[in-house]
């Protein structure tokens, strides 16, 4: 894969489809896909983003083990004073030299890696947000009835601003790789990437001036919303068209106009190969990694909760039949498709 392209999303697509009832109005619902946010071009010698953490805390102490017992013997003055170094000696120092290579050119690789696919997975959420955000204001998205009644909002997009206010965007992330196999590498990107948003990154949300609103294309740009990323403010800005500003004069749309909104992303993964198959059937290959990952992004289903897990390689369970605590505070999914 090209790795100048590795920024972009992969088969990012948006679906939108109508239900209707007999007795009941037309709902529409909206959903994206995309290809797995992952960083092929780098490959997964390393692992994805958490194995490369963990190789990089591991050759950083090596390292410091090795200064340390390097730095007993006072190179400087040795040179200084033109002493002959023992070949061991020598040995030692290009063996220092060689290890502090390696963990900076695999922590070039990682820095790379994470931003690869941030990238790639901000713009999943920004579409899933833009497209629910639109439905809601000028289509035919809607809340379900209970938000509604439990919010006393006059309006569906009023009932979403009150959850998104309180409890941030929800963006379920269905996964369909394995946890055995190559794929681990990439859903250790995934899992890592997702964590990241889900605790650091929001959207903010601003209107076009209204002298954009004229003639030919600079008005056809203004009327659909665009986006801006402040990325050390872990914030990517919506610049909506300003005719739309009249529709956040209520009470949780102004909240969210001022605040923002919290990007929330949960993945549940469900590999659909032999290797998942198997790994399923066997505790000794990751056998129940599937299911501890998916208990652990459950937990962040708790707007409560501020610390998500981002290890998608816990200790193994001895028990082969998990039987995890519900949550005991779960709030309602603002995106219901």
């Amino acid at each position: 894969m090209d790795r100048t392209l590795q920024a972009a999303p992969m088969n990012l697509h948006l679906h939108v489809s109508e239900v209707t009832s007999p007795d009941g109005p037309v709902k529409t619902y909206d959903n994206v896909t995309c290809g797995a946010p992952t960083c092929h071009a780098f490959g997964y010698k390393y692992g994805g983003l958490v194995k490369s953490a963990e190789t990089l805390a591991r050759m950083e102490k090596e390292i410091l083990g090795a200064h340390n017992t390097a730095s007993m013997y006072n190179w400087v003055g040795a040179f200084e004073k033109a002493e002959v170094l023992s070949q061991a000696t020598f040995e030692q120092l290009a063996s220092l030299t060689e290890k502090v290579a390696d963990f900076d050119s695999l922590r070039a690789l990682t820095a790379m890696r994470r931003v690869c696919c941030l990238s790639q997975a901000l713009s999943v959420c920004l579409a899933a947000f833009v497209s629910r955000l639109y439905l809601l204001l000028y289509g035919d998205g809607f809340a379900p009835p209970l938000y509604v009644r439990a919010s006393g909002a006059p309006d569906a997009f009023e009932a979403a601003a009150k959850i998104w206010a309180e409890a941030g965007f929800l963006i379920y992330w269905q996964g369909l790789l394995s946890t055995a196999g190559k794929e681990k590498g990439m859903i250790e990107d995934v899992v890592a990437t997702l964590s990241r948003i889900h605790s650091d990154w929001r959207v903010t949300l601003s209107f076009a001036a209204e002298d954009n609103l004229n003639s030919g294309a600079t008005a056809a740009k203004a009327s659909h919303p665009r986006a801006r990323v402040h990325p050390t403010e872990c914030r990517v800005e919506v610049i909506l068209p300003a005719v739309w500003r009249s529709r956040f004069d209520k009470t949780y749309a102004s909240v969210i106009l001022a605040n923002g909104v919290k990007l929330r992303p949960v993945l549940m993964t469900q590999g659909i190969d032999i290797q998942q198959s198997m790994a399923n059937l066997n505790v000794n290959i990751n056998g129940f990694l599937k299911d501890k990952l998916n208990n652990l992004n459950a937990n962040n289903l708790n707007p409560l909760n501020p610390n998500p897990s981002t290890n998608p390689n816990p200790s193994p369970n001895p028990n082969p039949n998990p039987n995890p605590k519900p949550n005991p505070n779960p709030h309602p999914n603002p995106n219901p498709d």
